[in-house]
């Protein structure tokens, strides 16, 4: 008479089902990166009302002349501030000229006004780099975070 040894991993199966959720998580990243976009938005209005001193320094003073300027149009005298177009395009969902395309594991945020990279990056021709797009290691930290929370609930963890 041959026995037979039969040998039951118990949870085995309950795991692989928490792992295929993550892959399929994984696979489709959306609503994390729809919440990246959402603080990306934040950290941006910090820097706009910091003036650029939210991860170090500051951003660059106006010149004189353009102050003035500033002040005969009626503007604020708030540094990348004229009409708010910018500003509102990086911090406000939905805004027009705002750049914020969401695939399934990446995120593409700015702005798309011509006057954008001029001012994250400065030109060859004087005009200072302001980076109001700039974001520190905490916040990558958060972003990271967010990623995971993602797909540990998405496993039942």
């Amino acid at each position: 008479m041959a026995r037979e040894l039969v040998i039951k991993i118990f949870g085995a199966e309950e795991y692989r089902e928490r792992l295929f959720r993550g892959e399929q998580r994984a696979g489709s990243m959306e609503p994390a990166l729809e919440e990246i976009a959402e603080d990306m938005m934040r950290v941006a209005a910090i820097n706009f009302s910091s003036e650029g001193r939210r991860g170090g320094g500051s951003w660059a003073f106006l010149s004189p002349s353009r102050l003035r300027q500033k002040i005969k149009k009626g503007y604020p005298e708030d540094i990348l501030v004229a009409k708010g177009v910018l500003r509102t395009s990086v911090t406000v969902p939905g805004a027009d000229h705002q750049i914020k395309d969401i695939y399934k594991n990446r995120l593409n945020f700015g702005s798309d006004l011509d006057s954008a990279e001029a001012h994250q990056y400065g030109t060859d021709k004087g005009l200072p780099a302001r980076p109001f797009l700039e974001f520190i290691p905490s916040d990558v930290d958060k972003w990271v975070r967010i990623c995971e929370d993602s797909l540990l609930d998405a496993m039942g963890y």
